[in-house]
Parts: C-alpha cells; structure tokens; sequence
C-alpha cells in the first residue's frame, strides 16, 4: 500500500501509471486528479477522483460509461480485460460465467448497465456483491 507521502511525491506520469487504470481505459482521470496534488487524507484522493468525473464534460462521461466492459462478456472470453476489470470480475465471481458463450448477452447485470448507460448512470461492481435474480 501506498502512503500518501508518496502519492503526493509522485510525478504526473507517475501517478498516471500508478492510478491510470482505475477507471475504465480512461486514464485521463488520474492526469486530471493529479494536479490536485497534495492530498491530506486517503478521502481527500478518492473525493478527487469523483470529482474529476464528476467535473468532466458529458461526452467524456458518455465515453468513460461506454469502455466498461461486458460483465462475462466477450472481453473476458478472450482473456482481453484489463488487469483491474480481470480483478473485479473475478472477485465477484463473473469469471466463472465468461466460459458460457451465451452468458454476456443472457446476463441481466449487462440488461441492467446497458440500461443505465442509455440513461446516462453508472454502476460502479467495486465492493458490492450482486444477487442474480
């Protein structure tokens, strides 16, 4: 784990680096909270992080929605996600899904952020656990 010391050491590509992947193939996010630096609490990074987004314009939210990937998808067939989508999907146990090919399409959490998308809304899988219905 990282202390904020040395978070708030870091360089912009750095930083980049270290917290590029957070958000989904958008690592604009962390150039953008890095010129917030410093950071006096662990709360004060993650509310930067919400803030960048928060900030940004609607085509980049529209963008940033848009590269989550399929939960069980296609992606995660082919060994294709990211090293954090791999994680999280894994922890939640989507992994387990991906070897049906007609899972991603037949998956109601994808109905349900493919919904939410269209709409504009997000569905953030991190530290929550889902019940199928």
């Amino acid at each position: 784990m990282l202390s904020l010391r040395t978070i708030n050491a870091m360089t912009s590509a750095e930083f980049i680096e270290t917290f590029g992947g957070i958000y989904e193939s958008s690592p604009w996010v962390a150039a953008r909270s890095h010129t917030q630096l410093p950071f006096a609490t662990p709360a004060d990074l993650l509310s930067t992080f919400r803030d960048s987004v928060d900030q940004a314009s609607i085509t980049e939210q529209d963008t940033l929605i848009r590269a989550h990937p399929d939960l069980a998808g296609k992606l995660a067939r082919s060994n294709a996600l990211t090293t954090e989508s791999t994680r999280e999907q894994s922890r939640l146990g989507l992994n387990q899904l991906a070897n049906d090919s007609n899972s991603a399409s037949n998956n109601p959490f994808n109905r349900n952020i493919t919904c939410a998308r269209s709409f504009g809304g997000v569905a953030a899988q991190s530290g929550n656990a889902f019940n199928a219905p």
